[in-house]
C-alpha cells in the first residue's frame, strides 16, 4: 500500500488541485502567501508597548490584511464562475474535424471540480486569516486602552503636584 503522505504523492496531489482549479487557483496561492506573511508580520510585532506611531502602523496593517482577506472568497467566487462556464461549454460539444459530438461528461466534471476546488481554496484562505485578523484588531483595542490607562495614571500624580501649588 502506497505512503500517501510521502513527498511525492503530496507533490502529485497539490499539482492535480492546481490544474483541476485552473489559473485561479495559482492566483489564490499568491493570495494566500500575501495573507499569511501579513499576518506573521502582525504577529511577530503586535505587543501593548508599543508606540503610538508603531499602533497606527498596526491598525494600518490590520486594514490592509482585510481587504486582502475579502479578495480571497471573491477570487473563488470567480472560481465558481469560469468552472460554471467550463461546465456550460461542454455540454453538447460537436468536434469541428470529424461532426461527432464528444462525451460532455469530462468537460461537466472538470467544470464541477474547477468550480468547487476554487470555492473551497477561497474560503480555506479567507475564514482562518478573518479570525485571526479579529483578533489582532481587538488586540490592539486592548493595547491602546491598557497605554492610555498608564499613561493617565502617570500622570495623575503630577497633575496633583501642580494642582497642590508645586512645580515641575
Amino acid at each position: 500500500m502506497p505512503d500517501r503522505f510521502s513527498g511525492s504523492a503530496v507533490i502529485q496531489s497539490i499539482e492535480q488541485i492546481f490544474s483541476q482549479g485552473g489559473i485561479i487557483m495559482a492566483v489564490l496561492a499568491v493570495v494566500a502567501f500575501i495573507v499569511y506573511s501579513q499576518i506573521i508580520d502582525i504577529w511577530l510585532t503586535i505587543r501593548c508597548h508599543t508606540l503610538p506611531e508603531e499602533h497606527r502602523e498596526l491598525t494600518e496593517k490590520t486594514k490592509t490584511l482585510a481587504v486582502w482577506v475579502s479578495v480571497a472568497p471573491l477570487l473563488g467566487l470567480l472560481g465558481t464562475v469560469i468552472g460554471m462556464l467550463t461546465t456550460f461549454q461542454s455540454m453538447g460539444t460537436t468536434s469541428r474535424i470529424t461532426g461527432a459530438t464528444q462525451d460532455p461528461m469530462n468537460g461537466i466534471a472538470s467544470g464541477i471540480s474547477e468550480a468547487l476546488l476554487t470555492t473551497q481554496a477561497g474560503l480555506i484562505i479567507a475564514i482562518p486569516a478573518l479570525l485571526l485578523n479579529i483578533g489582532y484588531q481587538r488586540k490592539l483595542q486592548q493595547c491602546a486602552i491598557s497605554v492610555a490607562t498608564n499613561h493617565t495614571d502617570t500622570l495623575a500624580p503630577a497633575s496633583q503636584h501642580i494642582n497642590d501649588g508645586g512645580s515641575l
